[in-house]
């Protein structure tokens, strides 16, 4: 018995120092009940826990001794890729901090995680100082060196205080350019870009594990950006980024590339995306087997505004005899509309008629409507186009399951498309309304 006990105090003590605890508090608290921790690998997080808001308005999460050091995702709101940030949990301190929506977050306990917080802090503000001063009317030479002098000091203070830390990891990989001596803003943004990713190693894990790599990526390729001749930019530093990410492993550069894609569509930079999901995003999910990454991109990048549409083919009789038609073989016009409806919608019945009454009259060579009817059989779709002659109909059997509807991503009608005279996808109309802009018709 005597011996069972002193395991028991032999263990309780290793058992209480391998824990160590995460309270937040969020602001204004009522706009937040529920957080989730995740860890972060490369390639996936893995859900570690999560807290309900107790009752002073503070969550709390217990880390045992089976959470390693590294980097670690709060989730706070949904969509969860948007309302989360990361923290370095070092296995060794308590983290305590505060989030709002004005301030952000602020550590109260975890040495590591206000180090490099201050890091962030206090280059950011030289950095504003520096382009500044760069962009007065006479820029001071002098004071532009003093700053970059200042910057380089710092760089170096922080990491010696930082050296046993991961924070070290981030704060070595945000090193900037220092000009040696003077050189104008034009020829300072020139060399800062060319040594953007001196010291950014993307197969370092803690940067892999982080949202770092992509943050910084994303910077570098909507920052560096001629604004009078955009796309070749854009795809010049897409290129740049890519070459960044050939040593690494396949699945990490196809999770990466496909978060730095959606990021891509998400700010309407549409051409930039496509570039990206057909020169390195698709080849990579496919070099992974990645067989459904391929597919939701394809379906997502063909229906992208600014692609070209998807072709589909049709039957149709032509003289007495069964001829095959598509969507590319569709005479010259200066633009086209794509309608997605069904003769049983009774929302299309009444939509549908409109647009024929707005369009029926325009030239051919102007506009040309082509409207699918996605049905379950052919014989009312047969008796409504009837009344609209003016469109080139497709007959889409099979309903949801249609190929063409399939292509289109349609999950419900009526749904509408307006391509240009190449045929290339320029708006996606979400109402009635919005597609009669097109033909100068006013809401």
């Amino acid at each position: 018995m005597l011996r069972q006990l002193l395991l028991i105090l032999l263990v309780l003590p290793i058992s209480g120092i391998a824990q160590h605890t995460i309270t937040a508090s969020f602001e204004p608290s009522e706009n937040y009940n529920y957080l989730i921790v995740y860890r972060v690998e490369p390639t996936k997080n893995f859900y570690v826990t999560d807290s309900k808001k107790d009752e002073q308005n503070t969550f709390n999460f217990v880390m045992d001794s089976t959470q390693v050091a590294g980097i670690y995702k709060v989730v706070y709101g949904i969509p969860q890729e948007e309302k989360n940030f990361d923290i370095i949990y070092n296995g060794k301190e308590d983290i305590e901090f505060t989030f709002s929506e004005t301030e952000g977050i602020t550590f109260i306990t975890s040495e590591e995680n206000k180090l490099l917080v201050s890091y962030e802090a206090q280059m950011s503000k030289l950095q504003l100082e520096l382009i500044s001063e760069y962009q007065a009317e006479s820029p001071d030479k002098a004071k532009i060196m003093v700053l970059f002098k200042e910057i380089e000091r710092l760089q170096t203070e922080f990491e010696k205080q930082a050296s046993t830390n991961l924070a070290l990891n981030f704060i070595k990989a945000n090193k900037m350019y220092i000009a040696p001596t003077f050189e104008g803003f034009n020829t300072y943004v020139k060399n800062r870009k060319e040594h953007h990713f001196d010291y950014i190693v993307f197969n370092n894990p803690v940067l892999q594990k982080s949202s770092f790599l992509v943050d910084n990526s994303l910077g570098y390729i909507t920052g560096f950006i001629n604004p009078k001749d955009a796309l070749p930019s854009y795809k010049s530093n897409i290129d740049d980024v890519a070459m960044q990410l050939k040593e690494t492993d396949v699945t990490f550069q196809k999770t990466f590339l496909h978060t730095i894609w959606s990021s891509l569509l998400a700010a309407n930079l549409n051409e930039a995306a496509i570039y990206l999901a057909d020169t390195y995003l698709l080849p990579a999910a496919k070099m992974d087997n990645d067989s459904a990454m391929v597919d939701s991109v394809f379906k997502v990048r063909n229906l992208t505004i600014g692609a070209k549409a998807p072709n589909f083919s049709w039957t149709e009789e032509e003289n007495g005899k069964i001829a095959t038609k598509s969507l590319n073989d569709i005479p010259t016009a200066e633009q086209y509309f794509l309608v997605f409806w069904s003769s049983g919608c009774s929302h299309c019945l009444q939509e549908v008629p409109k647009v024929h009454s707005f369009v029926k009259d325009i030239p051919k060579e102007k506009l040309r409507v082509v409207a699918i009817g996605l049905e379950d059989d052919k014989y009312n779709w047969q008796n409504t186009i009837v009344a609209l002659p003016a469109f080139t109909h497709v007959l889409g059997l099979g309903k949801w399951e249609n190929e063409i509807g399939r292509t289109y991503n349609i999950t419900g009608t009526p749904t509408y498309f307006v391509l240009d005279s190449k045929k290339h996808i320029v708006a996606k109309p979400e109402t009635l309304e919005e597609l009669l802009q097109f033909v100068g018709v006013d809401k």
